[in-house]
Parts: structure tokens; sequence; C-alpha cells
């Protein structure tokens, strides 16, 4: 947000003898500078980083700030090896997702579409529709650039994802995100005619919501372009079906979209988009990156037109096994198998985060013959290690058994010098007091040897009556004295 600050420069004060009136000026003027510093962070910080294009939405009943991170959008190609993480670092890198123009036989690997011109079947009469339980929301009526939750009567199938909550949004779309913030517009949305509505400017407008069980509709009926109402007034419909299926219905269009322009930021939209979040909770900042658009022919949004479209099956429904995920190769899409999630993705969703952390771009299984081993560039890595140490363990424990039943081997020649040199260093450790010990053991035992062959053999000689030959010998010299 820029903020003009020229009309609130001040003129320069006049000369005047009396400093306290300059002084005050002074004082008036810095007050006047942090008030406009202080507004222009405020709206900077609640504008997070809106590009144009990107309008703010507030959520009714005061719950818009309930979210504590601050939001900051980007666009992220879905091209592989491109990890959230690094666009995050590098945000002047980012790359702009090529936007789809799809006709009438139109398909991409997320939706195959199709048109009808001249068609009223798709557009349901919520007037008449007995089946239906409509709910007009008269808050939403009377607001501008707000939206308000409601829950789904079904869990519905967006790009491969659960969801069971809308947001109906006063600008013609309805946001399917997992966590509202104020740029609900950047992504994640259903759109069959995005703009700068204004339900408020006239009492007949009226949006309201109505589902049979199998379908739920929102209805724009009768609102107008804000900056341009000279445009006259739309009715459309947006219906999501239990099936996955999405159909936009238009009733009344009084003029093309491509003449309505933008407002408030507003780019005129009819398509769809889902994005991922990436949350940095160290700063409580929430980064937001649309992975995939799908942008309608506006010029073909006409009077009693519809578009359908159609899902396509995606690698996160496929998550059942490693072999439900790669058994089936899906146009479009490159997916893998990650063993620590038990999750198939092709990397680009709502689980992006998950995957990116898991460092399931490089640990993924591609190949369903590997799925039956669990085989993946992590675990052969592990294997082989764990192989290397058990044969270094068995090698070790085998050559000291060789070697120590092979003494004069080089082997066990080698062991015997190993274990004379760790005996060796034991000797170093011993006190002084165990010297000793040791020198007077070695004395006493180097006197008996020089003393004695014949003592030893008399010593060790029995006598008749059982005596050792040392008794006998003291008794003789005994006798002799």
């Amino acid at each position: 947000m820029v903020i003009d600050c020229s009309s609130h420069k001040k003129m320069p004060p006049q000369r005047s003898r009396v400093s306290l009136r300059l002084d005050m000026n002074v004082v008036s003027t810095m007050l006047t500078n942090l008030i406009l510093t202080i507004t222009f962070i405020s709206s900077a910080f609640i504008q997070s980083s809106a590009e144009d294009g990107v309008p703010t939405y507030s959520l009714l009943e005061n719950l818009a700030h309930t979210n504590l991170y601050s939001v900051k959008y980007d666009e992220a190609a879905a091209m592989h090896g491109h990890s959230s993480r690094y666009k995050r670092q590098s945000s002047q890198d980012t790359t702009t997702p090529h936007s789809m123009i799809i006709d009438e036989k139109g398909s991409h690997q997320y939706y195959n579409s199709s048109y009808f011109s001249e068609d009223t079947k798709h557009y349901i009469d919520l007037e008449t529709e007995e089946s239906f339980t409509v709910i007009p929301h008269w808050k939403l009526s009377e607001s501008h650039l707000t939206a308000a939750v409601v829950t789904l009567p079904f869990t519905f199938m967006f790009y491969g994802h659960n969801v069971t909550k809308a947001y109906i949004a006063t600008g013609g779309f309805v946001y399917l995100g997992t966590v509202f913030h104020e740029l609900i517009a950047a992504t994640q949305y259903v759109a069959p005619l995005m703009g700068n509505f204004d339900p408020s400017i006239n009492d007949s407008a009226i949006i309201r919501y109505a589902d049979n069980g199998t379908a739920f509709t929102v209805e724009w009926n009768g609102v107008h372009v804000q900056h341009n109402i000279e445009a006259g007034s739309f009715t459309f419909q947006t219906t999501l079906m239990k099936d996955g299926r999405i159909i936009f219905a238009y009733r009344r269009i009084p003029t093309s979209p491509l003449a309505i322009g933008g407002g408030n930021g507003h780019k005129v939209t009819v398509g769809v988009s889902d994005g991922f979040y990436v949350e940095d909770t160290s700063k409580l900042v929430r980064y937001i990156y649309r992975y995939h658009t799908i942008e309608l022919a506006k010029e073909l949004v006409i009077d009693n037109s519809a578009f359908v479209l159609t899902p396509l099956r995606t690698c996160n429904q496929q998550s059942g096994s490693c072999e439900m995920c790669l058994g089936e190769q899906l146009a479009g899409f490159d997916c893998g198998w990650c063993s620590a999630l038990t999750r198939c993705s092709s990397g680009f969703d709502r689980n992006r985060q998950e995957w990116t952390e898991a460092e399931c771009e490089t640990e993924k299984h591609t190949d369903v013959a590997h799925c039956s081993t669990g085989v993946s560039a992590g675990l052969v890595i592990g294997i082989i290690i764990v192989v290397l140490v058990v044969i270094f363990i068995v090698g070790f424990i085998s050559w000291i058994a060789y070697s120590y039943t092979h003494p004069t081997s080089r082997s066990g020649l080698a062991l015997i010098e190993v274990r004379h040199f760790f005996k060796k260093d034991s000797t170093r450790n011993v006190t002084d007091e165990d010297r000793y010990a040791v020198t007077i053991s070695g004395d006493i035992q180097g006197n008996a040897e020089a003393n004695g062959g014949a003592a030893d053999k008399l010593g060790n000689e029995s006598l008749a009556d059982g005596s050792t030959g040392i008794v006998e010998s003291n008794a003789s010299v005994t006798a002799q004295a």
C-alpha cells in the first residue's frame, strides 16, 4: 500500500520572535509524521504482501484475524526440483505458472472442461426448485470484500483433497482453502466470475446458497460491479457436485467480463486454482504458493451459458498403497510413493511442506517393482552400511580365531606382538609400591635358585615317617649342635 503524504505536508513555519510557537510547530510536525509512519506500517502489515490483482477480504463476525500468521503470497510453477524452501529464500526468482485458457474441448491434468451455450439445464432456479433447501445470506448481501464460512453438506473433492467447508465471497467466488486469510482471492478458489462485485449497492442484490444432498449451489443474484455500476446487474451460480464436478452457470450477463475491469485490486477471473502453504513458525509468516490455475475463456461468459469441470484422478487419491500409487500411470502426473508418510503425491499439492520436510522428493519410489521390497535410495545406502559393518566384525573375529590357533603364522605372530605390546604397556602403569614388591619377590626367587639344587631336592623328598626333608635337615643340624 502506498500512502500519499502530500496532503499532510505543512508549510514552513513563519519566522517569529516567540520560540515557543516554533517549537510547537516542530512537535506537531513530528507527531504527524509519527502517526503517518505508524499508519503505514499497520496498513502494510494488514495488507501483508498483497500484489496487484489480489484484494484483501475480511470474514464476517470479526473472525478475520483469528489467524496469528501474517500472509505472503507467491506463485510457484508446477516443476519438480524447485522446493518451497528455495523459493522462500529467493523471492525475486519466482516463476509464474502458465495460465491455461480452456475451450470447450480442452483438457488438462486436474479437470476436463466442457462449455455449453444457449443452455438452461445447468442453471438451478432456486425460486422453483423444490428439492433444494435455500438459505439467503443477508449479512453477506449487505457487504463488500467480505466472506462467510458455511459447512458443506458432503465432503467435496477439490484437486484430489477432501474439503468440508467453503467461504462464500462477495466477489463472485468460493474459497476452498483450509485456513482463512485476507488474500483468499489469490488461490484455492472456485470462481464462476470473480470481480469487484458489491451486493450492498442495491437492496435487490442477494447472495444465497442451497443444497439437495448431492449438489451445493451458491448464487450471486443481481449484483453490481462497484466501480462500474452502469454495466448492470449480474446473476450467476456455481455448483459443487458430490462426485467432484464443478458447474458455472450464467443467467444474466449484461456486458462482457472483458469490459468489467478490475477495481480494489481485483482481477476478473473465471476458473479454479489451488495452492499450498509453507509456515515459518519462527517469524509467524505463512507463505502461499499457487501451484496450478485454470482460467476459462471470459469471452464465452454470456447469458444462458455454462462451464462444467470434471475432475480427473490425482496422485494423492491413490495413497492406499505403493502398488496402488505406481500401478496405474496417470496422464500428466509424475506420481511417487513416500514410505515415510505412506502417501502418494506428485510433490505439488496441499501437503507440500510435509513432503519436503520428510525428504520424500529423494526417498520416494517411482517404480512399482520396488514396492514389494520397499527398496529406496536411503534404504539401499543403509543396507550397504550395515552389511559392511557386519563383514568387518565377522572378519575381525575370524582373524583372531585363526591367529590364536596358528601362533607360528604371520597372523599369529602379529597377534603375539599385539598382545606383547599391550602387556608391556600395562606394566608402565604399575605403582612404585608394586614395583618394589616385584623386585623383592624376584630376589628371593633368585637366591633360592642359586643355593639350590640340593636343597630343593632334599625338600622334595619324603622320609620314611612321612615328614619332609626340610624338617629332617633341620633336625640333623640341631643334633650335631
